[in-house]
């Protein structure tokens, strides 16, 4: 089965501020961690249930599912897989404190 990978505005959000801030620390880190996600949202695509559910306390954002970024372990992928597509929730950095963020949005 092959779903397609829908990010959320959050998650596109996400996306340009960690590309910014990794551009910062090297010209091409920005870049290389833009492919790598791309790379990670195909290998979802292809196995939707690579991720671990995550156990968020409210019921709204039950089958969440957790995966880290190719290339960049410390980089999460909070995502959803539905009947039709998987939809990319967040993308956080693991030491920021990223349940309370996600759960705020």
């Amino acid at each position: 089965m092959i779903l397609p990978v829908v990010p959320s505005p959050a998650a596109d959000m996400d996306l340009i501020e960690i590309m910014y801030y990794l551009s910062t620390k090297s010209p091409t880190l920005g870049d290389r961690f833009a492919l790598a996600v791309e790379k990670t949202y195909q290998q979802l695509s292809r196995m939707p249930y690579l991720g671990e559910l995550h156990p968020f306390k409210d019921p709204s954002m039950q089958n969440i599912r957790i995966w880290r970024v190719k290339g960049f372990p410390n980089h999460l992928i909070f995502y959803r897989v539905e009947p039709e597509q998987i939809t990319i929730a967040r993308l956080r950095h693991s030491a920021t404190n990223y349940m309370e963020d996600f759960e705020s949005s």
